[in-house]
């Protein structure tokens, strides 16, 4: 019986191989915003990884140049309360500020890559403990796809950014609380709950369990558990730092 059904898993999986993916990589990516489980389909019988990495880069690079005024603008604000408190470190205002607005957009700007590499290990690691039966590739495929939805989000607020002339913008839940302020434990919480992120984090279980075959739940418990103990992690920084 479990021989019959290892051939029939195995038989599944060729068949697979032989399909050829119907949807354009554009298709794709306007999927994954209006029918994510075409889109997820699409990726499970051919995922692509570099093309939308490189996109997601190129596109959070022009994002962040476009900003990068009121990013030295916050450095500045940043740098002069760190003056006020410390003299010393006045003479090397000019130095620290160009290496902090040009550090941070190239961490930021590189910042994609990092997370979707990593969101699609720990992932794949993840369904492995629940009898997954798709790739590595498979897995950061999804979550590469997925992350166009972050990119958007992105977009939005740089948008909103430039109007408002304001590098700090979000577009969660913690801006329905305008005095509340940064860093505190309960600003950790609610900054957590983005539109975006909590989307992105919805089309990456569908993938998920497109991919690997099982089901919802466990694609959730997949997705969302790594979200949570990060989401945990930054609340416990806050309250050390309180």
């Amino acid at each position: 019986m479990s021989d019959n059904n290892g051939l029939d898993l195995k038989t599944e999986d060729i068949a697979q191989e032989k399909q050829e993916p119907k949807l354009s990589f554009f298709s794709r990516v306007l999927n994954v915003f209006i029918n994510p489980k075409k889109a997820m389909e699409d990726i499970a019988v051919k995922p692509t990884i570099l093309v939308p990495m490189l996109l997601s880069l190129v596109i959070f690079a022009l994002l962040n140049l476009v900003r990068i005024d009121l990013f030295r603008d916050m450095v500045i604000r940043q740098l002069e309360v760190q003056m006020a408190e410390n003299p010393n470190i006045a003479h090397q205002s000019e130095t620290i500020l160009m290496a902090s607005v040009y550090s941070g957009l190239i961490v930021a700007s590189l910042s994609p890559l990092v997370t979707i590499f990593l969101k699609g290990l720990v992932s794949h690691g993840i369904t492995q403990l629940c009898a997954g039966k798709g790739k590595l590739k498979a897995s950061i495929s999804v979550i590469a796809f997925s992350y166009f939805i972050m990119i958007l989000g992105e977009g939005i607020r740089t948008i909103i950014g430039l109007l408002a002339q304001n590098y700090m913008v979000t577009t969660s839940v913690a801006s329905a609380f305008p005095n509340l302020e940064v860093g505190t434990p309960l600003y950790a919480l609610l900054g957590s709950l983005d539109v975006f992120a909590i989307w992105y984090l919805i089309v990456s279980m569908i993938g998920i369990s497109i991919v690997h075959k099982i089901s919802k739940t466990k694609a959730a418990i997949t997705i969302f558990t790594p979200w949570v103990v990060l989401v945990g992690f930054s609340i416990v920084i806050a309250i050390m730092n309180a």
